[in-house]
């Protein structure tokens, strides 16, 4: 029997589905990938979203990204980190709003990304 990650390690990716239509739009969570960057990312979870574009716009990226960091300041208390393109405006802006800081690039294979840190919060 398949087991998802969430079930193993206590963290994984969820569903992001409007109620009304029941239709899913995304996803979104947690994950560990241990990437080979350069510095090398802090051991830390990484937060990772995708959103289909035709649902843009409309905040379900944010509220959902809201909603999980919560479950994970109460459940995992684990410092996040996420990285963005630097020319991804609305996801750095998205990012600082939910309460992470951008204080320098990393590089990963031929790209250059902003690293937004967040610590738990009670």
């Amino acid at each position: 029997m398949a087991c998802g990650q969430r079930w193993v390690l206590g963290f994984g990716y969820w569903i992001i589905k409007l109620k009304p239509c029941n239709t899913i739009i995304g996803e979104i969570g947690f994950a560990d990938f241990k990437r080979d960057t350069m510095p090398s990312m802090p051991d830390m979870l990484e937060i990772g979203t995708l959103l289909h574009s035709d649902f843009h716009g409309f905040g379900y990226g944010y509220e959902a990204k809201c909603a999980i960091l919560d479950w994970q300041d109460k459940t995992l208390s684990r410092p996040v980190c996420c990285l963005v393109m630097p020319d991804n405006i609305v996801a750095i802006k998205q990012a600082i709003k939910s309460g992470f800081t951008f204080e320098k690039s990393i590089a990963y294979g031929d790209y250059q990304l902003r690293l937004g840190l967040r610590e738990v919060i009670r």
